[in-house]
């Protein structure tokens, strides 16, 4: 057994799917869904809603008290393992080279760390963590024929020990830890993550959620909110997206608006025109528009220009107390005038200045620059009227 036929065993896809859909290049596969009544007996009905009480209950279990697996290790036959189902590993099979590194490790000091198995009740073993492990197993055994190679340790997990999404969250988990991943791999975690534990009782409120989503990713509150609201993207932008075509700023005002209209403007103004983001937040403004209000617009933009610029200065810092009352003087003369007249003296919407914070600092310490005057020029009002 080599990666390849590892990879592509065919497995159906079972339990519930949390990935937002999305067409990768050359997947012309179209899937198309119908709902059939299949008359529910009442004996079916209440079948179905213990098995619901019995899922929400060990899935409770299992994230409060988590899965005993330390005393279940034992060494299993790599024939009798086989991967998860489709769309609960949502990450890349490792590359050549990265697997290379990995066989060459084992060879040397044989495996370090176990792999985590769920045991079916059917009998049959599907990896967890530690694909890559048994990837290089394989080709190990195939490589040598040795028998060392043929059985490798393994935790083992039973399914009826556990819940499918506590599984899933194992398997992000630990390739968050362990791997470098794409964008492609961190959106569609992030968003699982975020499934999986608004299906916890403990974490019912969308903030809540969050906060352990950017605990665990390592991320601010902010970005896993971004990416939560990429679901709403067209199947079109998220493929873009996840082929980093697609700025993220971009993206997030296109979820703005409906996906039909996310589709039309891809269509009319292109990834280079949507990736403009000065001139798409003028196009999704208002929301849903007509295919005629969206030709005009991008006519309109034709002519259109950036409405602010980005001027980055580097400066001997002999210089950069006589630059801070240059562009103090600036402000007063030209922006505050403007501000005061436009703005009701707020002048951070024409002029904003950013710095080296611990630099300025021990400019200011040994009296390079004057603190007062910086403090003026980064002030949100005009200086006319903090005096």
């Amino acid at each position: 057994m080599n990666i390849e036929e590892l990879m592509e065993l065919d497995k159906d896809t079972y339990g519930t799917d949390l990935r937002p859909m999305v067409y990768l290049k050359n997947d012309n596969i179209k899937i198309t869904e119908t709902k059939i009544d299949i008359g529910s007996t009442p004996e079916d009905l209440k079948k179905w809603a213990a098995h619901e009480r019995n899922a929400t209950l060990m899935r409770e279990k299992n994230f409060n008290d988590g899965v005993n697996y330390f005393d279940t290790l034992q060494k299993l036959d790599i024939d009798l393992i086989q991967d998860v189902p489709s769309g609960w590993n949502l990450f890349d099979p490792p590359k050549k080279h990265e697997l290379a590194d990995l066989i060459r490790s084992i060879a040397s000091v044989g495996l370090i760390y176990p792999i985590y198995v769920l045991q079916h009740t059917s009998g049959v073993y599907s990896v967890i963590c530690g694909r890559s492990r048994l990837l290089a197993f394989a080709n190990l055994f195939q490589a040598t024929g040795l028998d060392k190679y043929r059985f490798i340790p393994s935790y083992i997990i039973k399914e009826s020990e556990t819940d499918e999404l506590f599984v899933r969250t194992m398997i992000i988990e630990s390739n968050l830890r362990f791997r470098s991943i794409s964008k492609l791999n961190l959106i569609q975690s992030l968003i699982t993550i975020y499934e999986v534990m608004q299906r916890c009782k403990n974490f019912r409120g969308e903030s809540n959620v969050a906060v352990e989503v950017a605990k665990t990713f390592e991320v601010s509150e902010t970005t896993v909110f971004n990416y939560i609201k990429v679901r709403d993207l067209c199947e079109e932008a998220l493929t873009l997206l996840y082929e980093d075509r697609l700025k993220l700023k971009a993206a997030l005002y296109l979820a703005r608006v409906s996906k039909e209209t996310q589709k039309n403007i891809l269509e009319r103004f292109g990834i280079a025109g949507v990736n403009k983001v000065y001139k798409l937040k003028l196009i999704t403004k208002e929301g849903n528009i007509s295919l005629e209000e969206l030709e005009e617009k991008i006519e309109e933009l034709k002519t259109y220009t950036m409405p602010k610029t980005k001027i980055i200065l580097e400066v001997d810092r002999r210089f950069v107390n006589p630059l801070l009352e240059y562009l103090l003087n600036f402000k007063k003369e030209h922006v505050n005038p403007f501000a005061n007249k436009y703005t009701r003296g707020v002048t951070t919407s024409v002029f904003k200045l950013r710095y080296d914070a611990e630099a300025m600092g021990l400019y200011a310490k040994q009296n390079i620059i004057d603190e007062i005057t910086l403090r003026k020029l980064v002030s949100k009002l005009s200086y006319e009227k903090i005096g």
